[in-house]
């Protein structure tokens, strides 16, 4: 049996224990918060270099626009804006991954609303499937497959990061002899799950792990 002494040190080290755990926690929402601000104004400044108009740079300055979206709560595929992206996509109560939801909605609000991303749907193999054979989506014709020196921003590139076939699409913004850069949804800032990792980042990656570049018919 335990003295008085002995429960009173053991109280003590739990407590410890307890604000050290709160301290940890407080360090890594305020690590979270500074991350997110940073890529917050990252995207903001790649968003005001685009400064044409029409759908495709519409498209463009709206998937920048909602960098730093997250969901809520972690690792759900849900959250405000997230759950409305998906339910456009003929989601109803979400819950699904969303890579494709994010970027149908680009085209979505790009196009003021004139297509139809329920007809587009969220999953990224069919996407790619129906533009190689040149079906009508969203109530647009004009789709296609093209290699990724043809793409332009807005664009839809699709990703294989392990061999096994085609797992992630990010909105397209630029790319140079080894990289490609996108505004993704559904992925991770650091190293966590890249094709379901529950944020929107500008993410730069190898061309290597390209599986397919969507030609979006916007009409401008």
């Amino acid at each position: 049996m335990s003295s008085p002494a002995d429960a009173l040190k053991a109280h003590d080290d739990r407590a410890r224990r307890a604000q050290k755990n709160i301290e940890k926690f407080k360090r890594l929402v305020a690590h979270n918060a500074l991350v997110l601000k940073l890529e917050k104004a990252r995207a903001a400044k790649l968003r005001n270099k685009v400064v044409a108009d029409g759908e495709r740079a519409r498209a463009v300055r709206w998937a920048l626009n909602a960098v730093g979206t997250v969901e809520h709560p972690p690792s759900s595929n849900k959250g405000p804006r997230i759950t409305a992206w998906q339910e456009l996509c003929g989601y109803p109560g979400a819950g699904e991954p969303w890579c494709q939801c994010f970027a149908a909605n680009s085209f979505y609000f790009g196009s003021h609303n004139t297509i139809d991303p329920a007809d587009i749907g969220g999953y990224t193999v069919s996407v790619v499937d129906r533009a190689k054979a040149h079906e009508v989506m969203g109530g647009r014709k004009g789709w296609d497959t093209i290699s990724l020196d043809k793409a332009q921003k807005g664009d839809w590139i699709y990703f294989d990061f392990d061999g096994g076939g085609i797992e992630h699409v990010g909105v397209y913004l630029s790319h140079d002899a080894s990289t490609v850069t996108c505004c993704e949804g559904n992925t991770s800032k650091g190293n966590g799950s890249q094709s379901n990792g529950g944020g929107v980042f500008v993410k730069t990656r190898s061309r290597s792990v390209v599986a397919a570049v969507v030609a979006v018919p916007f009409k401008d």
